[in-house]
């Protein structure tokens, strides 16, 4: 992320957290920003998307809510467009999937756009 705008880098940060965050720290971002779903970042990579589902499945499987969320969430059948993408496509993406945001990234895997339905 280190050639993004000041607005769209807050942009970002607002709705991501790191790997190595707990699920407890999680809800409570969950909460605090009344969102559902987060980007997971390790370092300025890309790791996957956690949803409030993701933690409700791990408290149902007796996980510590000081697990990091790195550990439960899925990173499979994820959607993702590439930042070379243009918007139509991904706007496509995003209404056959029915998603409710489509992460962007770059090259090296980093994040640098979020698109929201």
């Amino acid at each position: 992320m280190k050639y993004l705008s000041k607005e769209k880098d807050s942009k970002l940060k607002a709705i991501s957290l790191d790997g190595d965050v707990s699920i407890r720290d999680a809800f409570a971002k969950m909460d605090s920003d009344n969102v559902r779903l987060l980007c997971v970042l390790v370092g300025d990579s890309y790791h996957g998307i956690l949803s409030a589902g993701d933690l409700q499945r791990a408290i149902i499987a007796k996980k510590s809510l000081d697990t990091f969320v790195k550990e439960v969430l899925r990173t499979e059948g994820v959607r993702l467009a590439h930042e070379s993408d243009d918007f139509e496509s991904i706007k496509k993406l995003m209404l056959e999937f029915r998603t409710e945001f489509m992460p962007v990234l770059n090259d090296e895997g980093e994040l640098v756009d979020v698109h929201f339905w």
